[in-house]
């Protein structure tokens, strides 16, 4: 299952043992193609991947996309986008050389959210499928019918149209619905046949169905078909059908027994021995040197202690899912379009401080910036403390805040020189591998992570002080540091007088009068 929005990307692959999650960026050329293209290269990547590991021959494959025109592209052969129909190409190429048999499924969007595929592009690694406890065809309802999802509503409703214009039942006969069982034996079924068989058995009720109105052609024939598996029934069942509406239930307009269909479908208990997300991989909130998870930039995989982990990784706090951000030192870099002057002194320049004179300074993080004092919460966490919300990256402020809070963090991480964060890093790693080595510790390394969603660092502050220095200054394109912290200062002023006033102070003198 894979989806493809915004500048990111997610799939995730299961079999009966296990599932692999992957999701990253894309590089800015591709973020200009069309989001037909961005989906179907995602899942055709990850497809090509599985290939060449050996993991396809001889295998069947379910792909779940909530993109329709990749699915009917897929069946079709070829589109009118010349790139779509290369990436169905390289598809196919895929089935033929490892001999695998694909089904391209669509499911609705709202679906592929509930599955937890959505948000795993934004690093929400906890969501949906990846939960120790949800099972990947928990999201997936190929094997219940209309009437399993709906319950006794659905037939009522079919009952309330099968009549004539007088009212009475039409033919004179009511509808019969056809359990499993009448399938094979239709020839004792006394009645016009009311079908409601689960989409992953349409085949076989296709077959009977053939047999039946040749044998049987006075019976009038009723399906109700969720719209998952098509390729497998739509376009035979439609040549014989004399009248073909479509439902559309949406998750803003369904309403009584159709809304049940877009629900998520019953969880049914399930074995989560030797599940890979089984206690979140091993990894506990508690102890950082436990954490895992793959860079937001590179997506290389990011472990033990190092890369820059978001001090709320694995934390549940409010109402938002827990955070699974982490970087590598060098990959967590200022916004492109940063607008914020960086100095940039000459190397042979002498009283310069050293931070200003590294590569790289307030341009990117490093390696173990996180376990240096200043409390790390990324981005978006804090983001969610300034406003209370998701970001929505469609808004033109949202993104203006999130660049400025990365600019505000790089601007905190630089307080320490390179050296410094490095020896940390690396007397932390030496320290814990040789007491885990010698010990059985529970517990002994400090927690990270703060549960409340709350601002406690002053990122609204920075935020409205970087905000400030971009206003033109006397003799610069922007404010000085001079004339900046004026900013920090009225603050200050603001809070002493309210809430921060300190009742211990009684007296105060000037010394210089």
């Amino acid at each position: 299952m894979g989806d493809a929005s915004g500048d990111g990307f997610s799939s995730a692959l299961w079999d009966a043992q296990d599932v692999e999650v992957e999701a990253g960026n894309y590089v800015y050329s591709l973020r200009e193609e069309s989001s037909n293209y961005r989906e179907g290269d995602n899942l055709t990547t990850r497809m090509e991947l599985l290939e060449k590991q050996g993991k396809l021959a001889g295998k069947e494959v379910f792909i779940f996309t909530d993109n329709m025109s990749f699915e009917g592209c897929f069946y079709k052969g070829h589109s009118v986008s010349e790139k779509l129909s290369d990436i169905i190409l390289r598809l196919r190429l895929v089935q033929a050389r490892s001999g695998a048999i694909m089904h391209v499924i669509h499911i609705a969007g709202t679906r592929m959210k509930w599955a937890g595929i959505d948000g795993l592009s934004r690093g929400d690694m906890l969501e949906g499928m990846m939960h120790a406890q949800a099972h990947p065809l928990n999201f997936l309802p190929l094997c219940q019918s209309a009437a399993d999802r709906s319950g006794q509503a659905l037939l009522n409703w079919i009952d309330s149209w099968w009549k004539d214009g007088d009212g009475n039942t039409w033919g004179g006969k009511k509808l019969r619905h056809l359990t499993p069982k009448d399938w094979f034996s239709l020839k004792d079924v006394d009645a016009p046949r009311l079908w409601i068989p689960p989409p992953s058995a349409m085949p076989t009720v296709i077959e009977m169905f053939n047999d039946d109105r040749l044998e049987r052609p006075q019976y009038p024939h009723v399906f109700v078909v969720p719209r998952l598996m098509t390729h497998l029934w739509r376009k035979q069942l439609s040549k014989d059908a004399d009248f073909s509406p479509t439902l559309m239930s949406t998750a803003t307009k369904a309403r009584g027994w159709l809304k049940e269909l877009i629900l998520p479908v019953k969880q049914r208990p399930v074995s989560t021995t030797g599940s890979s997300y089984g206690e979140h991989r091993g990894m506990t909130q508690t102890n950082f040197m436990s954490w895992k998870g793959t860079c937001r930039g590179c997506g290389k995989v990011r472990k033990n202690g190092a890369g820059l982990f978001c001090s709320n990784f694995l934390m549940q706090r409010g109402s938002f899912p827990p955070c699974m951000n982490v970087w590598c030192g060098e990959c967590y870099k200022a916004h492109p379009n940063d607008p914020f002057p960086v100095q940039e002194p000459p190397e042979e320049e002498d009283g310069i401080e050293d931070l200003v004179k590294e590569k790289g300074a307030f341009k990117c993080g490093r390696d173990g910036d996180y376990l240096m004092g200043i409390p790390f919460e990324c981005d978006l966490c804090h983001f969610r403390n300034v406003t209370k919300r998701d970001p929505e990256l469609t808004n033109s402020k949202d993104c203006h805040t999130l660049m400025c809070i990365r600019r505000a963090i790089l601007d905190a991480l630089w307080s320490r020189a390179t050296r410094t964060v490095r020896s940390n890093l690396n007397r932390i790693l030496a320290d814990c591998q040789s007491a885990d080595f010698t010990f059985e510790l529970h517990d002994y390394l400090p927690k990270l992570g703060w549960p409340v969603v709350e601002d406690r660092v002053g990122m609204a502050v920075a935020l409205v002080m970087l905000n400030a220095s971009l206003r033109p200054g006397q003799y610069a394109d922007h404010l000085q540091y001079d004339s900046m912290r004026k900013t920090p200062t009225w603050f200050r002023n603001i809070h002493e007088a309210g809430t921060g006033y300190s009742v211990d102070t009684i007296y105060a003198q000037d010394e210089k009068k």
